[in-house]
């Protein structure tokens, strides 16, 4: 039975070793990914994306306005917007859709003058005879008002005038002083009654004529309150 076993081991068992030790070795794979490379960082000068419709025709395009905001009483030389972008020779400038004189700048430049127009966002176009347009840019004229400075004016013995200089100011704009309205009289009531009362002068001017109890200096907010209920951030100051 011994010899029987042994004879089987050697007929069968070792050769299967031996050919095992004998197979070839696996083939070395390599991977290989073609094609250009990937980098995800953000490139230092991106690439220009043109707008193109439907049918492969390019549009005019508004690569930026400057500037993007403008005071609703700026003056005019700060009303002057600057359109960069690309577009041929005939473009038109539009505004909320209305198309508004423009004269060209520098190179891929056009400039126009703003109009007059309600505070909020306003949208600047460009647009070909064609009709093709370019997309919206918002433009955005801020009537919120501002106060930038506050200067004694004359004084009148039971009264002064105190200037307030800032942005944004409007007819009808009123004064808060420490929570307290004051509005420009509708009559000579307030001129004769020692009431404080407020004097629009113009768009960065208000006067203010105040009824002090005492001569001594006092601490006090004012805010500017506009029609349309936006106001100005307090501003703390020191007068009789």
């Amino acid at each position: 039975m011994t010899r029987l076993l042994l004879a089987f081991f050697c007929a069968i068992i070792l050769p299967i070793f031996a050919g095992a030790e004998d197979a070839p070795a696996p083939p070395d794979i390599t991977i290989a990914i073609t094609g250009p490379a990937t980098d995800f960082t953000k490139p230092e000068n991106p690439p220009h994306l043109a707008a193109i419709t439907d049918e492969g025709q390019r549009v005019p395009q508004i690569d930026s306005l400057v500037p993007t905001a403008v005071d609703s009483c700026s003056l005019q030389q700060g009303r002057i917007i600057t359109v960069r972008g690309e577009f041929p020779a005939e473009v038109r400038v539009l505004l909320d859709g209305a198309a508004i004189p423009a004269k060209p700048g520098n190179s891929g430049e056009l400039m126009f003058a703003l109009p007059p127009l309600a505070g909020g966002i306003h949208l600047v176009q460009l647009a070909e005879p064609n009709g093709r347009r370019s997309l919206p840019q918002a433009l955005l004229v801020d009537s919120s008002p501002k106060i930038t400075a506050v200067h004694m004016g004359k004084d009148q013995v039971t009264a002064y005038e105190m200037i307030i200089r800032g942005e944004n100011f409007f007819f009808g704009s009123a004064l808060v002083v420490d929570g307290n309205l004051i509005t420009s009289p509708a009559d000579h009531a307030a001129l004769l009654g020692g009431q404080d009362f407020l004097r629009y002068i113009d768009c960065t001017t208000l006067l203010y004529i105040r009824h002090p109890v005492t001569r001594e200096p006092n601490e006090f907010t004012l805010r500017v309150l506009n029609a349309d209920g936006q106001q100005s951030a307090p501003f703390p100051t020191s007068f009789p």
